[in-house]
């Protein structure tokens, strides 16, 4: 990734409680995956909801942002003028029941931390989600998914707090309303008021492999007795050999949404590009396509604005060269929204949370 570039020398840091940091005038590339530099007004961190109480009375988390690993925001100015507040709390316990494992992560833990934790203990249900960057707070809020699979499979509860109110409240997988990168933590009133403190999964020492990604059932066809750890390692190949490494690399992943038609004009695209990946809805009978499908058809691979380039593996990802500002990136995205929709009649649609 490209370097942080903190302003060590207009920035200051103090303690503001035993368990509570405040970094002001902080450049913020660092705790982004995409690594654009942004001058932070305030970044405070925090290590339980104790913490978050204090923080609230002392309006400290008026307007706030809440930044878990970074991996899906993109802070579009020289600076944000906003607070940022980041969850620092990463405990992972695992509670067996026979065949079955409740395992909870705190919202600070990286997801691969937790994903690799669980195939190490014989238990699937996360390992599609494998290398997937981002800490767990911010995969419930997007409902991350990955390889025929999504966080909300093995979801079972979420404990949140309401920065508004104070109060904490758990909620169910059902009271979620999660659907494809979606959940009601993203929705009008609740988006950007509710901090997610940790998450409970359900997941199972029968081995359930979940192989409906074509290239994933390829790669480990005709293997016997396929572990969960034996799946992540062909999940991990596979991601390598498409995506860039955000240690490396600035990315958010996948910047766009995979479009989603009606029963009608899926059945007429499917008809006018035979060729193309649609994967069929049976109970409403939409369709999903494939965004990097439509980008690389569309001619986009060659694209670039200033630092901004699509990555020559997968055109679905914007990659930071280095040097990019957010305007390149902003501008690169745009360059590519309008020519799918001249080529196709497709709008689409960013998976990015930007910020300015």
């Amino acid at each position: 990734m490209p370097s942080s570039g903190e302003h060590h020398d207009a920035s200051s840091v103090f303690q503001y409680a035993d368990m509570i940091t405040i970094n002001e005038h902080i450049d913020i590339a660092h705790l982004t995956t995409m690594g654009v530099h942004s001058v932070a007004s305030r970044v405070v961190e925090f290590s339980n909801t104790e913490d978050l109480d204090l923080l609230r009375r002392d309006r400290l988390l008026d307007n706030a942002f809440i930044l878990g690993g970074g991996s899906n925001v993109l802070f579009t100015g020289a600076t944000y003028g906003g607070t940022i507040v980041r969850p620092a709390m990463n405990g992972v316990t695992l509670d067996r029941h026979g065949d079955s494992a409740v395992l909870t992560a705190e919202s600070g833990c990286r997801l691969d931390d937790v994903v690799d934790a669980a195939c190490a203990q014989g238990l699937w249900g996360l390992e599609n989600l494998s290398l997937i960057p981002g800490n767990i707070g911010g995969a419930i809020v997007q409902n991350c998914g990955a390889y025929g699979a999504e966080i909300a499979d093995c979801l079972t509860s979420v404990d949140l707090y309401d920065m508004a109110s104070g109060s904490q409240v758990t909620l169910d997988r059902k009271d979620l309303n999660m659907s494809y990168r979606h959940s009601c933590l993203k929705e009008a009133g609740t988006a950007g008021r509710m901090i997610v403190v940790r998450a409970r999964f359900t997941l199972s020492a029968t081995p359930r492999p979940n192989l409906s990604y074509k290239a994933l059932a390829d790669a480990v066809a005709g293997r016997q007795d396929l572990s969960a750890a034996d799946l992540r390692t062909a999940v991990i190949a596979i991601r390598r050999a498409k995506l860039p490494d955000v240690a490396t690399t600035g990315s958010v992943g996948s910047y766009f949404k995979n479009p989603v038609l009606s029963g009608n004009d899926a059945r007429a695209f499917a008809d006018a590009h035979p060729d193309a990946p649609v994967h069929i809805n049976e109970t409403d009978k939409s369709a999903k396509l494939s965004a990097a499908w439509l980008i690389d058809r569309a001619g986009c691979k060659p694209m670039a604005c200033g630092g901004a380039s699509l990555w020559p593996t997968q055109p679905l990802v914007i990659v930071n060269r280095g040097n990019a500002t957010g305007a390149d990136i902003l501008a690169l995205e745009k360059a590519v929204r309008e020519r799918v929709e001249s080529v196709f009649g497709i709008t689409l649609e960013c998976e990015v949370v930007k910020l300015s």
